[in-house]
């Protein structure tokens, strides 16, 4: 693939290089033809003022120079395993992938593969699934011999995985569900009729109960238009939120969230008897706000800058640093019902 990009797009290989690969260079500069190339590359210059790399990046040019990282990864370990083969036995392997008819005649009895078609009918498929096989335990060898030539001192690796791509996120009007003195901080966009958001909400508790001296939790609305009855909860969320009980709102609607749906037809009568039931004091200020609907370019607002910064569902996470004078968010998003274990692992990185 590279090759052919090579032989037919060479102007496009020359950008890539200068976008992509020396990003990879682990010090801050490399020194290339006398010329200091920076890992965050200027791309121009208008008027006297640099456009960078990191100015343009989103999360898929992201994606696409991790994937491209990759496939180079690949190509380096072969490659230095082969030159190392030809002095040290022990790194020397066996680069070919080969299916006997042998091979492909046990597969296809082992895995009772008869009632499906005849050996004669599967054998291409049958043999281009033991060469997929073939090829994953010899990456898997590959990748182990590199490390060892690591720590052996026999290979000095000059490159390094794109760092994960951090947006920006304002935190405007979001919630504080905790103030700690600390700079990381998990950002949820959830929306209160999503099932995904129901489930992950134990996790997140078990977060907030673990960390809580540590990181900043915070949560924003992002209602999806097809949950019709979401918009309007996350309006009485932030009526309670007036009287310090969006809290309790918050969890009592995800406890009780299949109320919602049942109550399409009268959800604002729903809503205000809600109210009462988890404690709001002053419920004539609070039918009031939901009625006039006090809230409702706050929660748009929230929907834009959750799509703003790519999030398309929910649940959706930004976890990263918060910068206090900015009351910005410098993060990495994730998406979808993650365990404990996965978001403590992101977490961890920002705490270190």
């Amino acid at each position: 693939m590279l090759n052919y990009l090579f032989k037919k797009h060479l102007i496009f290989i020359v950008v890539l290089h200068l976008l992509i690969i020396l990003p990879f260079i682990t010090p801050v500069f490399a020194e290339i033809n006398n010329q200091i190339i920076h890992r965050n590359p200027v791309l121009a210059e208008v008027e006297g003022q640099s456009i960078k790399l990191q100015n343009i990046e989103d999360k898929k040019i992201n994606d696409l120079r991790k994937e491209l990282y990759t496939l180079i990864q690949i190509k380096l370990k072969k490659e230095a395993i082969l030159k190392l083969g030809t002095k040290y036995s022990k790194y020397k392997i066996d680069t070919q992938i080969n299916v006997s008819k042998k091979e492909i005649q046990a597969f296809y009895d082992l895995n009772d593969l008869a009632a499906q078609g005849t050996l004669k009918e599967l054998s291409i498929e049958i043999k281009y699934y033991i060469q997929r096989l073939k090829r994953q335990r010899q990456q898997g060898v590959i990748d182990h011999l590199y490390q060892m030539a690591i720590q052996e001192k026999l290979v000095s690796e000059k490159t390094m995985a794109p760092n994960d791509f951090l947006i920006r996120v304002p935190l405007e009007t979001a919630y504080f569900r905790n103030t700690p003195n600390s700079e990381v901080m998990f950002l949820e966009f959830s929306d209160y009729q999503c099932p995904a958001c129901r489930m992950t909400q134990p996790s997140i508790n078990q977060l907030m109960a673990k960390y809580h001296n540590s990181v900043i939790f915070t949560y924003r609305h992002m209602p999806l238009s097809f949950h019709t009855e979401a918009d309007e909860a996350a309006l009485a969320a932030e009526c309670a939120r007036d009287q310090d009980k969006f809290e309790m709102m918050h969890q009592a609607f995800f406890k009780n969230q299949a109320q919602l749906s049942k109550e399409k037809s009268r959800i604002f009568e729903f809503l205000k008897t809600f109210g009462k039931s988890v404690g709001i004091s002053n419920i004539k200020q609070y039918n009031s706000c939901i009625d006039d609907q006090k809230y409702a370019d706050r929660i748009q607002n929230d929907i834009q800058t959750a799509m703003a910064v790519g999030v398309t569902g929910t649940p959706a996470f930004i976890i990263g640093k918060y910068d206090k004078k900015t009351k910005i968010l410098h993060g990495e998003m994730v998406t979808g019902g993650l365990k404990m274990a996965a978001f403590e692992n992101i977490i961890k990185k920002y705490l270190d």
